[in-house]
């Protein structure tokens, strides 16, 4: 949540990118090496590690976890920054609008963070459950446990 509220002054559209995976075009801009030198902070090496090890394995077989307190826990989620921000962040963060100026980015910078913020005040098992499934890959079905 620190990534997404330091990035959020700082460089909207890199946040922007981060949070929704959406490159550039600029390998070398969207590379977390580059992220971590924008945020001041050595733990991106950890994060790109573990990136790496979920792209490499676990992404690779269907993730078990509780599929309908995850998609409860990421509605109410969301209703709660529509609640406050509007609808307008979420389509931004989604994809259902176009990010098309640093204002925009911010605003779906702002509801990225707020989101993880949120999820992860579930239990660790509800909120992790919840996580793989805003962060699921599509090729990769959840199934129930």
């Amino acid at each position: 949540m620190r990534i997404f509220r330091h990035l959020e002054k700082t460089d909207p559209m890199r946040c922007y990118r981060f949070a929704t995976g959406k490159p550039s075009g600029n390998q070398a801009d969207d590379s977390l090496d580059a992220l971590g030198r924008a945020i001041g902070d050595e733990r991106i090496a950890a994060y790109q590690a573990a990136v790496d090890e979920m792209t490499t394995r676990a992404f690779q077989q269907p993730v078990k976890y509780d599929v309908p307190r995850a998609e409860a826990i990421v509605t109410a989620v969301g209703q709660e920054i529509i609640a406050r921000d509007g609808i307008e962040s979420l389509a931004l963060l989604s994809g259902n609008r176009d990010v098309t100026s640093d204002v925009d980015a911010k605003r779906a910078c702002r509801a990225a963070g707020d989101m993880y913020e949120r999820i992860t005040r579930h239990p660790a098992a509800e909120a992790a459950g919840a996580l793989r499934h805003v962060l699921r890959d599509a090729t990769v079905p959840a199934t129930e446990p």
